[in-house]
């Protein structure tokens, strides 16, 4: 049996290989072309009309004028604070909730209620912010408390993939004969990572909060690479920073794969283990607090909303969406299907790839002018494109599940039976975010009759176009827009976390 289980590993160990190469090539396409595009603009002085190589070569001169700027530290700093510093507290705090559910939590309905909170990440986060609205303009023209409240709203998210990730790491780990807390650690350590790779980055969402009278603590290397690259049309000086923020990244980025790769070799490879009596209460309540929150946060925002949207004004744009939506939805299953084999057997090596992919998003320029020169500006099929690299952030927590059920007797077939629950639930958590995005139609579109739905709420929001559309009185208004926005998403939710529950094995381990 051990000469023929030699070749078996072998061939388990190409097929991971192969799978993982792919991945790295579409990385490479659709991330590192625009890393070094990005790398090369920042040393010239870069003209549209010239192009990248016929711009003048000014070497290091962007990044003396980045940092001689004034503002410079400040941004730096609201960057650290923004990422790395928001994301810490909500990690331990989710990481803490999620080992006490899963301490006493057991079997298949303890697994269905901790899915439960990734609930509040299938909303999009616009519809978060839209919320705030009523709460009028003192909010968003007070720095700190502009910030505070991005602070919560992006805390927020984090806390609840933690709760998941720690809880369901550590039920898994527990029903495969591992420690409890060492795996509940595992899972919190794969957020940790991400929010690692994105020390200094902030989520587009922060966007919508920002005006002149808050950047002194909302203005960060993100979103200053935005308004001085495509909004004042200053691409090298744009890169320059983009490039300045990945090597800030890099030492905390390190730092993170580290932690997650010593977890996950500590906590592979191991028989399932007798499993014991289920108790579900703890992660009963945890499922119903998330539930709850959820469903109370759609109750709210309807409830601030009066009258309706012309129908010619979003049923194109609804199109666009689904459209949107489902383009990236197959290219992702591809590419996530070729990633989840790759954690087979290189469930680490898979990790850290899928951590040095996050580091390279958000490169606004160089991913403008990368899908200009492919000839994808006002399509549908550039921000699809786009958003399957923002998917990378679910590479990490899906190696980190995969590898608890790794072992050198297992059959190819039986692990994707026993990992598939998650490949499924993220699947739909990929569905969720691209539904809800609109920074990518922002940057890629300026054709009306390529809006997505999101785009229109954006619109909404930051121009008051309702005013455009009110007759003698009437009540104008997103309700039933909105009301597409929040359904969808949370049917999508909804079937996810079905799936999950009906695939996920009874014992945790054979099935």
């Amino acid at each position: 049996m051990k000469k023929n289980s030699i070749p078996q590993q072998n061939g388990s160990v190409l097929l991971s290989g192969i799978s993982l190469l792919l991945v790295a090539a579409c990385g490479g396409i659709f991330l590192a072309i625009p890393f070094f595009q990005a790398l090369l603009i920042s040393m010239k002085d870069y003209s549209v009309v010239r192009g990248v190589f016929g711009s003048p070569w000014v070497g290091l001169e962007n990044f003396r004028a980045l940092f001689a700027s004034p503002t410079a530290a400040q941004i730096i700093r609201n960057s650290l604070v923004l990422g790395l510093l928001g994301g810490i507290p909500p990690v331990l705090a989710g990481g803490a909730l999620g080992f006490v559910l899963s301490r006493r939590a057991a079997g298949r309905k303890s697994a269905i209620f901790l899915a439960c909170w990734l609930l509040p990440l299938f909303l999009p986060e616009i519809l978060c912010v839209f919320l705030i609205l009523p709460l009028g303009f003192e909010v968003f023209s007070s720095p700190s408390l502009s910030r505070l409240v991005y602070l919560l709203i992006s805390g927020l998210r984090i806390f609840c993939l933690t709760v998941f990730l720690s809880g369901i790491c550590g039920l898994v780990g527990k029903e495969r004969g591992r420690s409890a807390g060492k795996s509940s650690l595992l899972g919190a350590s794969a957020v940790f990572a991400l929010v690692s790779a994105r020390a200094f980055s902030s989520s587009p969402m922060l966007e919508l909060f920002q005006n002149p009278l808050n950047y002194e603590k909302t203005e960060t290397l993100d979103t200053y690479c935005y308004r001085t690259g495509l909004m004042g049309g200053a691409f090298s000086s744009s890169a320059a920073v983009w490039v300045v923020k990945w090597l800030l990244q890099l030492p905390f980025l390190a730092v993170g794969a580290v932690l997650l790769v010593v977890l996950m070799k500590k906590c592979a490879g191991k028989a399932p283990a007798a499993s014991g009596k289920s108790n579900s209460v703890p992660a009963l309540a945890g499922g119903v607090i998330a539930l709850g929150a959820t469903l109370a946060f759609g109750i709210a925002l309807l409830a601030v909303q009066d009258g309706v949207l012309p129908a010619e004004v979003w049923l194109m744009p609804l199109g666009g969406s689904l459209l949107v939506t489902v383009l990236s939805g197959v290219l992702f299953a591809v590419v996530f299907g070729l990633f989840w084999l790759s954690c087979y057997r290189l469930s680490a090596v898979s990790a850290c790839l899928g951590l040095l992919l996050v580091s390279l998003l958000g490169n606004t320029v160089a991913f403008y002018l990368f899908y200009r020169q492919l000839y994808l500006f006002n399509t549908f099929l550039g921000p699809a494109l786009w958003a399957c690299c923002n998917g990378a952030l679910l590479f990490a927590p899906m190696a980190a599940v995969g590898s608890f059920f790794r072992g050198e007797s297992t059959p190819v077939s039986r692990w994707l039976r026993q990992t598939a629950p998650f490949f499924l639930l993220f699947g739909g958590l990929f569905l969720a975010s691209v539904w809800g995005s609109w920074r990518e139609q922002v940057i890629l579109c300026n054709d009306r009759q390529r809006y997505t739905l999101f785009l229109v709420i954006r619109e909404w929001m930051i121009s008051g176009m309702g005013a455009q559309y009110a007759e003698s009185g009437a009540s104008v208004g997103l309700v039933n827009v909105l009301l597409v926005a929040l359904l969808v998403p949370l049917l999508v939710g909804a079937v996810s976390i079905a799936l999950f529950g009906l695939l996920y094995p009874k014992d945790g381990g054979e099935r």
